[in-house]
């Protein structure tokens, strides 16, 4: 009955007021970790494209829609891709050296390391490619 009565407190008809009564509508736990890890996100992709001088706007006369689709979509889905890579690099050079301690090498393992870093640095490559695009339009 009272996850009902909760359920019901979503709706849009119910006072602001009446909903910040309840505490996991005011400190949602999810809400703060999703929110995190877009942050995280969006500061790797920031600092990778950076590097490339691709950290601010495009151009002088940025439109709105142009820094919403660097920010939100670019730099946040490229952090994403930078901590995948890490993760990739971080796998390869254990397996390798793994199997250099035991005289073995998994051809398979490498091989599926290499193809996940190879997609990583083409759609880090392909956003990298979109700024420039939108810079040179």
């Amino acid at each position: 009955v009272d996850c009902v009565r909760k359920v019901k407190l979503l709706d849009k008809s119910v006072p602001r007021e009446t909903q910040q009564q309840y505490r996991i509508f005011r400190w949602n736990p999810f809400w703060l970790l999703v929110v995190a890890g877009t942050a995280l996100c969006m500061l790797l992709g920031h600092g990778f494209h950076a590097v490339f001088r691709q950290g601010g706007p495009v151009r002088p006369d940025e439109l709105t829609i142009e820094k919403e689709v660097r920010v939100w979509w670019v730099y946040t889905y490229s952090g994403g891709f930078v901590l995948t890579l890490a993760f990739d690099l971080y796998e390869l050079t254990d397996i390798v050296f793994e199997d250099a301690l035991i005289d073995s090498f998994d051809r398979e393992q490498i091989g599926v390391c290499c193809v996940a870093l190879f997609l990583d640095c083409w759609y880090l490559q392909g956003d990298a490619h979109l700024l420039h695009r939108m810079r040179h339009r």
